[in-house]
Parts: C-alpha cells; structure tokens; sequence
C-alpha cells in the first residue's frame, strides 16, 4: 500500500529531552469495482517498482478490477486494542 511517514523531532516533552513522534498515513484512492459495494476509497496499492515520480504518481489510482479477493470479518478489526490474528478470520 502506498503511504507516509515522518518523525517529528520538535515535539517539546518535559521527560525527555529527545521525544519525536513518528506518524503515518495510507494513501487512498477512489475503490475499484471489487471495492465499490463497500466504500468509496480503497488504499493505493503499488503493484509495480517505481523508477521515477512519473510513474509512482500513475500508480496512485484503482487497481485493476479483480486483483483483490473482499471477504467478510469481525468488526472486532475496527479496534486497535484487537491485535490479534483472528480478527481476520472469515465471519457469515
């Protein structure tokens, strides 16, 4: 999946005299007709090596229809207190 991420040095914490915070994001994109039943953004996947910006920004809209496989999970995967592998599994 196509994302940032940065540490911040700046961040001031009276602790400590070296805190940073590191942050990330996912880039989106609008979703796929495998996505589409399910929301209107999908992650940005890069399938391809980009060589230069060019083609790194090309890449940065839907895959091709049928490279995902969607099936149904827990909604226990919405909670970050949830880490582990079942979350995952298959539900009806």
């Amino acid at each position: 999946m196509a994302g940032l991420w940065a540490v911040n040095r700046k961040i001031k914490n009276p602790q400590s005299k070296n805190h940073s915070l590191s942050s990330a994001t996912i880039i989106t994109t609008a979703s796929n007709a495998d996505v589409s039943s399910v929301h209107d953004r999908m992650p940005a996947l890069m399938l391809n090596k980009a060589d230069n910006i060019d083609r790194l920004l090309e890449q940065l809209r839907p895959c091709s229809t049928g490279v995902l496989q969607l099936r149904r999970v827990s909604t226990r995967v919405n909670s970050p207190a949830n880490e582990d592998a079942e979350v995952l599994d298959p539900v009806e």
